[in-house]
């Protein structure tokens, strides 16, 4: 940081399709994480992006409160 530089990059990254799914899964999952230049890697973090691509958007509070809280380890994290 001293030299004026920030420790990251991003390249031409967009989502495929408007989900949350779609968004956290490339950035916050070990499997997805390391194809990205990530190589973030947390087990809670990938429990819970497990569990909302497997929670049907119907169940819409359950699978919002899922991808929140995702967002607030992120936050804590940061």
């Amino acid at each position: 940081m001293t030299e004026g530089t920030m420790p990251f990059f991003l390249l031409g990254w967009y989502p495929d399709y408007l989900d949350p799914d779609n968004y956290t899964w490339s950035w916050g999952h070990t499997d997805a994480s390391d194809d990205m230049g990530i190589f973030y890697s947390n087990p809670e973090m990938d429990e819970l992006l497990e569990k909302g691509q497997v929670t049907t958007p119907l169940r819409g509070d359950e699978r919002k409160t899922i991808y929140e809280d995702s967002q607030k380890l992120w936050a804590r994290e940061s």
